[in-house]
Order: C-alpha cells, then sequence, then structure tokens
C-alpha cells in the first residue's frame, strides 16, 4: 500500500519529508480510496519511526499527531472538481513536459486526450490496448461496466512514446518506485500541484 501511494515520499531521504508533503499524500488518498487513508498515514508513521530508530540524526516523524487538524479522511464527501479552463490545457501540459518525469507527464497528456479519469489512466495496461481503441475491463471503471475508449492520432502519438518506457510490467504507465507496478494517482496530482496548475484530475 504505502509503494503504491507514496511514490513521491519514499524517493526523498527520510530526512527531507515535511508535513506538508505527509498531508498533501494523505489526503489525495482520501479521495480516491477514504478507507485507506488512514492506514497510509499510520504506514508513514511506522516507517519514519524505524528510520529515526536506525539514525539518531533525522528528526521529528512529520507523520506524527501534530498534522492530525490537517488531515481530511473525509475525503469521499461530494465535491466538484476544478475544472481548467479549455484555453489553458495546451500551456498547463506543456509545463509539466518541461518539469515533470516521463512517464507523469505522458500520463497526464492521455488522460487529457481520453478524457479517463486519472485511476483509468495511471493503471492502463498494453494488453488493454487494440489498434486504435483502449477496453477498459469493467473491474476498473467505477461503473463496472466494461468501457472502450477509441484514440485519436495524439493519443496514439502519446502510446508510441510510451512504448519507449516500457518495464516490461504491462503498464502503459509504470512506476518509477518501486518497478514492477503502476504509475500512482497521487503522482499525478502531485505533479500537477507542484507545477500550480490549478485543475483536477478526476479520480
Amino acid at each position: 500500500m504505502i509503494d503504491r501511494y507514496c511514490e513521491d515520499l519514499l524517493e526523498m531521504p527520510v530526512g527531507q519529508n515535511k508535513r506538508a508533503d505527509v498531508i498533501e499524500i494523505v489526503n489525495a488518498v482520501a479521495v480516491e480510496a477514504p478507507t485507506a487513508a488512514s492506514k497510509v498515514r499510520s504506514l508513514i508513521r511506522r516507517s519514519i519511526d524505524w528510520a529515526r530508530a536506525q539514525d539518531e540524526s533525522i528528526g521529528a516523524n512529520p507523520a506524527d499527531s501534530g498534522i492530525d487538524a490537517s488531515l481530511d479522511f473525509g475525503g469521499h464527501r461530494a465535491t466538484h472538481h476544478r475544472v481548467l479552463p479549455a484555453e489553458e490545457i495546451a500551456k498547463a501540459l506543456a509545463v509539466v513536459d518541461a518539469s515533470s518525469f516521463p512517464t507523469v507527464a505522458l500520463c497526464l497528456r492521455f488522460l487529457t486526450l481520453t478524457v479517463a479519469r486519472s485511476a483509468e489512466a495511471t493503471g492502463a495496461r498494453w494488453s488493454e490496448i487494440d489498434g486504435d481503441v483502449w477496453t477498459i475491463p469493467a473491474e476498473r471503471m467505477k461503473m463496472g461496466r466494461e468501457h472502450r475508449v477509441p484514440l485519436s492520432t495524439q493519443a496514439l502519438e502519446v502510446l508510441a512514446e510510451a512504448r519507449q518506457l516500457d518495464d516490461g510490467s504491462g503498464f502503459v504507465f509504470p512506476s518509477r518506485y518501486p518497478t514492477g507496478g503502476s504509475l500512482s494517482t497521487v503522482s499525478v496530482r502531485r505533479t500537477m500541484a507542484t507545477c500550480q496548475i490549478e485543475g483536477t484530475p478526476t479520480a
């Protein structure tokens, strides 16, 4: 679980983890999977406590009780996603392209072109792609029904670039860390926040 949701946090030296990082991750998980958010926070806290026990130079645990007031485990409540104006999309994607890891940038471009939910795009597998059609199986759809997505020329170009990043996992957009999994939706949200893009990808 911590590997799936805390990809960006795992890439930082433990001593550089900040409370803001933990808050952002846990609240993002609460939007996608409210029941998992508390467990993710607990796993982060325990992992950092273990690291502190091994290295006395590591400071306070950023996942401790000091962040309680900033956590929102009610992420499942109905909210409106912030929509990025159509005329700003191209500029926003260019910013992501220039500042992000290729996998995140390609995934964000793909979900924009296919109007997919972020979880559908991050979990896309090469086995779901057949020519110019992407078939998302029922078990990965929010409504529990198979969904076929026609792929535009631009979307196919994204997939051609993604092929160069293929790590053998079967995922179109593989995780940077750990290997063998798919890119997390949290990574997509964090990238948009880092790039100061105010739009919100749907979960």
